[in-house]
Formats: structure tokens, sequence, C-alpha cells
């Protein structure tokens, strides 16, 4: 039997649902069906594997180049360890050899700093772990961290949230203060993920990206009106495990669908996104207003696990944008225990 593109994202989401994978809902159904249809999976990497997965080009040393700016030795040195997808999106394993030094501080300065900083209290709230650890996420109202057993939520006695948690019982709740990311670019964000894109890229579709490559090193100048980039959030502890990047193919060259898209899956987001400027989409007209319908990327998630933890919701968010912008989130828990903590005490017996 044929693997499908839905069988390689299932198995990021634990063996619990792969005995269920049989209840999905009529909508989950209906996006594998289109999904097995159209596409077909090109790349399908873990983020985390017992030793580190090196991507490379070349069979010898002296053969090895850049796939981003073509330089190689002398020229350039490849001496940095350099992530095909950035480690604060739960990467661990996935290593490129195909990155000079240069292009790597270049992306991580200007692009990927973007993404950390709009993924920065999401990383916090799910615990996803980067080179430090899964960071802290500090507020007036609140201070959530990673603990022994699962995420920790710190707040004052006289707190609203902590009211409200009361209230509420053990279940779930909305934290009703805002929770602010940095500054970013969205356009720069973007083009991180893009850049993961092209590095988890089977060499033989190297050249359906040139336009795109010369995008992301600035060397060629386009007007964005819309860059859309969708993800859906899932509840419950970490679903999706270990994570997951994977590169899907059309399957007919001439229809009028994305060529390429990216699939990212970790800790509770999945990301879908439309690599720019490949060859095989000249059915886009670029410099005019192009309009299709996007069937979402199913989900791995059976209707027992939805009724269980919730269901998974959708955004589509447009990052054409390059000006700096802040986004507001909004953020939902399921309380398992409480507990008074007297800080001061703590802090004196240190």
């Amino acid at each position: 039997m044929a693997r499908t593109t839905f069988d390689a994202l299932i198995e990021s989401s634990g063996k619990e649902n792969r005995r269920q994978q049989i209840a999905f809902s009529e909508t989950n159904l209906k996006k594998m069906e289109y999904y097995n249809k159209h596409y077909q999976i090109v790349t399908d990497l873990y983020f985390v594997a017992n030793a580190p997965v090196k991507l490379c080009d070349h069979k010898k040393a002296m053969e090895r180049e850049c796939r981003f700016c073509g330089r190689s030795k002398p020229e350039v040195n490849f001496r940095k360890k350099a992530h095909a997808v950035p480690e604060f999106l739960g990467n661990k394993s996935l290593i490129s050899m195909n990155e000079c030094d240069i292009c790597n501080k270049f992306f991580a300065d200007e692009y990927e700093d973007h993404l950390a900083k709009w993924f920065g209290p999401m990383r916090s709230l799910c615990q996803m772990r980067g080179k430090k650890g899964a960071p802290k996420y500090k507020s007036d109202e609140f201070t959530s961290a990673r603990g022994d057993k699962g995420m920790e939520l710190f707040v004052n006695s006289d707190s609203s949230i902590l009211k409200e948690i009361k209230e509420s019982g053990s279940g779930s709740f909305k934290i009703p203060v805002p929770m602010y990311t940095q500054p970013f670019i969205p356009v720069r964000a973007a083009k991180a993920f893009i850049k993961s894109a092209i590095s988890i890229l089977p060499q033989e579709l190297l050249s359906e990206c040139e336009n795109t490559i010369q995008w992301l090193l600035g060397k060629a100048t386009v007007n964005i009106d819309n860059f859309p980039v969708m993800y859906a959030f899932t509840p419950g502890v970490n679903p999706y495990r270990i994570g997951k990047a994977m590169i899907c193919r059309r399957k007919m060259p001439d229809a009028e669908m994305p060529f390429l898209w990216l699939i990212i899956a970790t800790t509770n987001f999945l990301f879908q996104i439309m690599i720019p400027f490949c060859k095989s989409d000249r059915w886009i007209k670029h410099g005019k207003k192009n309009s299709f319908e996007v069937t979402k990327f199913p989900t791995p998630f059976p209707e027992e696990y939805e009724k269980k933890y919730g269901k998974t919701v959708w955004y589509c968010e447009d990052w054409a944008s390059d000006n700096p912008v802040v986004q507001n989130r909004e953020a939902s828990f399921h309380v398992d225990k409480i507990e008074e903590i007297n800080v001061n005490k703590k802090k004196n017996k240190k």
C-alpha cells in the first residue's frame, strides 16, 4: 500500500492516534483525500532522532557548496552548525551541510530572529525547547515556565487570573490579559520558513526554486501584496511529540494549485506555507491579483482526541508587510492543580 501524506504526519503524533485513525471527522477525511490525490511527499524528516541527520548535497568534502549563495571553499567556510529548521521550532537533529557560515549568519540575524520574536509567547506556553531550554514568559499579571510535570503558571494571590481559575475549578480557561509578541517584521519571519523549506528540499528540486533563493538573498526585488501564512493550533500537551518537517509536491504538472508546500508540525502547531516563485507555478501572475482556494492540511487527531482536549483551530495571517508590528495573543489552559507558594519565604531560604 502506498504511503500517503497523512500517514507521514500521523507518525509524529504518537501510537495512540494511529490506533484510532479510523475515527476522524468528515472534514479531516476530505482533506486527507484531497492531499493524497493531488500531492506527493518528497521530504519527510523528524526533528528529534538518535543521531544528527546531516543533509548533504556533496559526496566529497572538496565538492561542498552552499545551496544558497553557490560559493565553496576557500571563498567561504562551513564551520558553524547550520540547523536546517530553526532550533527554537524544536529541531534538534536536522543539520544542513549545504549552508556556508556567511549565509547562516545572514539568515539568523535577518529572518529567524523575527520568527522567534513572533513565536516567543507561544514557545513558552507550549514548552518548546530551544538552545537554552523552554523560555519563560513574564508579564505584570503572571509568569509561565516549564516545571517538572509540565507548564507552571505563577500569579499573585490578588490576581484576577487566580480568581478566574478558582471560580472555574479544574478545567479550561482563558487568560484575561494581553500577551504581546516582541516587535517583528512579518515578511522576514515568513522568509525564515521559506529558508527552512529550501534547506530540506530535495536537490533535484532546487532548480524549481532559483527565483525563491534570489529573493531570500535580497537579490530579487519583489513587491508582495499578500503572503499568507497558515497555521493550526491543537490543544493538549505536546500533541505532535517530536515534530517533523515535510515538503509536499504537486502531482499534476499543470494544475492551478501551489507546486510546493512546506509543512512543519511541532508541539501544538502545524504550519502550512506555500513556497513562492516556483517555476512550475506559472499560473500565478506576478504583479496581478491572484485568487485561489486552499485546502488546509489534515491534522492527525481523531474525534476522540478532540472531545477530550478540544478542536484544532486554524489561522491565516498576511505576512507581506516589511514594517515592524506587535501582535496580541490569547491562550487557554487546562488546570490540574493549584498550589499556594510563599515566594518571599522561598527567597529568604536562599
